[in-house]
């Protein structure tokens, strides 16, 4: 867990760093005509707020970490800090909407702070799993608030007992709990990416059956002996365990491909950066790469070696990659599938351009000035054909909210466009 923890620890620097010169900037700024006090101000006093919500996060860590909660532990304990930052970063992407010469002032440290946003988002919630959260606060309500009624009430009838039946009530319950603490490990194993496709099917099976198991067990129990004291806690574990399995085949399990399974998007992302990926950028560089490959400019598709893509930065919702000068000059060919778009507020912003297929999912293609034959382009895929760019908007909201439907829906939105995955990968739900 100590390793696991550098990740959002390093983008809390990130974002604390970001918020410090876009606050610095604003210092420097004259109001005017164009620059209004008003809009001034409201900004400064979200920058102002900001270092405070990410005090709340730093310490909620410290206490994850004192207390060594597991990952998906961490990623419900931290909703409630991480959302109060993203509905501040959303007022700040109500303010600066639609005010030109504000954004043109702050467009630097916007973006700076907007990638530092998502990567904490993505190092605070890594899985990419859909449904985990709700299955582990059901799976709190057995090991944290029945099995402490169990050692209470144990304790409080302790006197009553004799070695033996102490002994033989301990075991049953370390019987009942076997099944709870396997699930865990296994919803652990889950959001840190530890298993293949074939195992996590496997693990649903077994992991279903074992709670059928508990339900058993507790069933039993009710009906033995010197159990009496313990009847409320039986039965709480057979309702929960029954919740569990429902939960269970509501989960949702990205399943992706090894690197040496990725065909053509292989060679665009080394081994090293595809396997210190967290969930959802995997799912974010899948979406892109799918749609990459799917549109052919000049006879070859986007991710052929023609265009010498390799991805060197991977968010949550978009990847940065350098590319060959003729990919820019394909794009500029193909007035039937790309037309020019805002490039402001996007990291490279020599010029920009959106394909026009499609009403949404559309992909767009953010750029630098060529140099040495060379660009670096941010390429990222809107759900839905709006003109005004999602900086702090609600897909950020969405992803530092814990929420992780929006990898989902892009995925969803190619399927209905008949865009094949890469690598043969799938949503897995039992």
């Amino acid at each position: 867990m100590e390793k696991f923890l550098e990740k959002p620890k390093t983008a809390i620097e990130r974002v604390l760093k970001a918020n410090s010169d876009l606050t610095n900037k604003l210092r420097t700024a004259i109001p005017s005509h164009e620059l209004p006090k008003s809009r001034l101000d409201a900004i400064g006093n979200i920058c102002d707020q900001v270092p405070t919500c990410l005090a709340a996060l730093s310490q909620s860590l410290f206490l994850i970490e004192e207390t060594s909660l597991d990952v998906v532990d961490m990623e419900t304990r931290m909703q409630g800090e991480s959302g109060k930052l993203a509905h501040l970063l959303a007022d700040l992407g109500d303010e600066i909407r639609a005010q030109h010469f504000i954004n043109k002032l702050l467009e630097d440290q916007l973006v700076a702070l907007e990638e530092g946003a998502n990567v904490l988002a993505a190092a605070l919630y890594p899985s990419g799993v859909q449904g985990l959260n709700k299955v582990n606060s059901k799976l709190w309500e057995f090991s944290r608030l029945q099995m402490s009624i169990f050692r209470r009430t144990l304790e409080r009838i302790s006197e009553t007992l004799s070695a033996k039946q102490r002994t033989v009530i301990e075991s049953k319950f370390a019987a009942l709990a076997e099944p709870f603490d396997g699930l865990n490990e296994f919803l652990n194993e889950l959001a840190l990416r530890a298993l293949d496709g074939t195992s996590i099917e496997e693990r649903f099976r077994f992991s279903q059956g074992n709670l059928e198991k508990a339900q058993s067990t507790a069933r039993e129990t009710l009906k033995q002996p010197g159990f009496s004291e313990f009847k409320s806690v039986l039965k709480a574990s057979i309702s929960i365990a029954a919740d569990l399995q429902d939960l269970l085949r509501s989960v949702h399990v990205p399943m992706f491909p090894l690197h040496s399974e990725l065909q053509e998007l292989r060679g665009c992302v080394s081994e090293e950066l595809y396997s210190n990926l967290t969930g959802l950028e995997t799912f974010a560089l899948l979406n892109i790469g799918s749609r990459l490959r799917s549109i052919k400019l000049n006879g070859a598709h986007m991710l052929s070696p023609d265009f010498g893509i390799e991805v060197f930065d991977v968010f949550p919702d978009r990847i940065y990659f350098h590319a060959n000068e003729s990919l820019l000059q394909a794009i500029q060919g193909s007035k039937d599938t790309f037309s020019a778009a805002d490039a402001s507020l996007h990291k490279f912003r020599e010029g920009s351009f959106k394909q026009r297929t499609f009403g949404k999912g559309n992909l767009q293609v953010s750029h630098t000035a060529v140099r040495n034959g060379k660009i670096d382009v941010d390429a990222d895929i809107d759900l839905y054909r709006d003109p005004a760019h999602h900086l702090f908007g609600e897909v950020l909201v969405n992803h530092l909210s814990g929420q992780k439907t929006d990898a989902y829906k892009v995925r969803s939105i190619l399927d209905e466009q008949r865009v094949d995955p890469i690598g043969g990968f799938h949503v897995f739900q039992v």
